[in-house]
């Protein structure tokens, strides 16, 4: 679960704008997002920002998205200071507070507590653009719907006739300060939904049309032994194999198709890096990251104009560099290969009276889906970079 509470930073904090020309274009940025989170981790364990150590977090970000201007005064966080040390109450998590919402004032030499804050309505009353962000980053492992659900503040109200006449002084005040950000449009956030829906029908109808081509590429490699028992390492040599065949027989798309998945282990690892120098993403320094880690990926050949693999490689260690980036860094790709799979099973299960699948059963297939479930599960580990504290706590 993701809680998403929207505030208004008073006086804005800088962000930085990489163009053309010039390079760098500096803005200041009102709007202000306090997240907690809710989540199950490998292992059975629970990572929450909803236990007692955080009900001060939560009751200042309470206080914070409240303080409408004119009704109720800013907030600082040593209005909550105060309030607790009235109280003789600790706030635990208040570094981590700080650290986990405020990365990017630390960024900046900005000292978070000098924050003052207003209500979240004042810029960014509906913040659908975050809400479909914190979804896409939790992925399913097997195919779902998932729904907007957006709760009308106004149910059955009928459309309100568009005035004609000019509104006065104190009415366009008072709609410009409170009315017209209560009504502010969320057209552009559910197009942009609309758009990714298409896509996705798009992809999927692209896919189940190659997969008769994929199929007899992959009968051409394994030839005889497809129907036999197989070890991990006989897949994976016809996996490599299909590789191979694919950066020859159809090297424009091939490398194209390497040049995405390259630049995705590239940001994944940028990212990595980002998380243990503590460089808030967007900022110069995680920008510098980027940039150094893509001139490293030309000067070892990392990048280059054609993207083949060998012929006759057996193992994953006698892959070029790109490959092996690929393999290591893009976890997407990973997903993918897995869910690929899994959706090859599902279609199994219709065909399983069928003469050529009758050495099969139901339970041999959600065995199989149950380890693939618990190699996806494995890999939602380093999903994010929550991982590297575990990392670091244990080193």
């Amino acid at each position: 679960m993701d809680l998403l509470v929207t505030v208004t930073d008073f006086f804005g904090t800088e962000r930085t704008i990489y163009i053309h020309d010039p390079p760098i274009v500096w803005e200041r940025d009102h709007r202000h997002i306090l997240r907690f989170a809710f989540e199950h981790v490998k292992g059975g364990a629970v990572r929450s920002d909803f236990d007692l150590y955080n009900v001060p977090s939560l009751a200042f970000a309470a206080r914070a998205t409240s303080a409408f201007p004119g009704a109720f005064p800013p907030v600082q966080i040593q209005e909550m200071d105060s309030v607790l040390s009235a109280r003789r109450q600790s706030w635990p998590a208040r570094e981590q507070f700080l650290r986990t919402n405020f990365r990017h004032y630390l960024e900046f030499n900005m000292n978070p507590e000098n924050a003052i804050l207003v209500d979240g309505s004042v810029l960014n009353n509906k913040p659908v653009f975050e809400a479909i962000e914190a979804a896409s980053t939790h992925p399913a492992f097997g195919e779902v719907d998932r729904r907007l659900v957006y709760i009308d503040p106004h149910p059955g109200e009928e459309k309100r006739p568009i005035p004609e006449l000019m509104p006065g002084f104190v009415q366009t005040i008072i709609g410009a300060l409170s009315d017209l950000p209560r009504y502010e449009p969320i057209f552009n956030e559910l197009s942009r939904i609309e758009i990714f829906n298409e896509k996705i029908r798009h992809l999927k109808a692209a896919i189940d049309s190659t997969t008769p081509r994929v199929q007899t590429l992959v009968e051409g490699v394994a030839g005889d032994k497809l129907d036999q028992p197989a070890d991990a390492t006989q897949v994976r040599q016809w996996r490599l194999q299909v590789a191979h065949c694919l950066s020859v027989d159809t090297a424009l798309l091939y490398n194209n198709y390497m040049r995405l998945m390259i630049d995705a282990g590239l940001n994944f690892l940028a990212r990595l890096i980002c998380t243990i120098c503590t460089y808030p993403q967007g900022s110069p320094r995680a920008h510098w990251v980027t940039k150094i880690l893509r001139l490293w990926a030309q000067r070892i050949e990392i990048y280059r104009r054609e993207y083949e693999i060998p012929p006759g490689v057996a193992d994953d260690a006698e892959l070029p560099p790109f490959a092996r980036l690929v393999d290591t860094f893009d976890l997407t790709f990973r997903y993918r290969r897995i869910q690929f799979v899994m959706r090859a099973i599902n279609r199994l299960y219709p065909r399983l009276q069928e003469p050529g699948c009758r050495t099969m059963t139901s339970s041999t297939l959600d065995a199989l889906k149950r380890r693939l479930y618990q190699q996806l599960n494995s890999l939602r580990t380093y999903q994010g970079t929550g991982f590297l504290r575990t990392q670091t706590a244990s080193a």
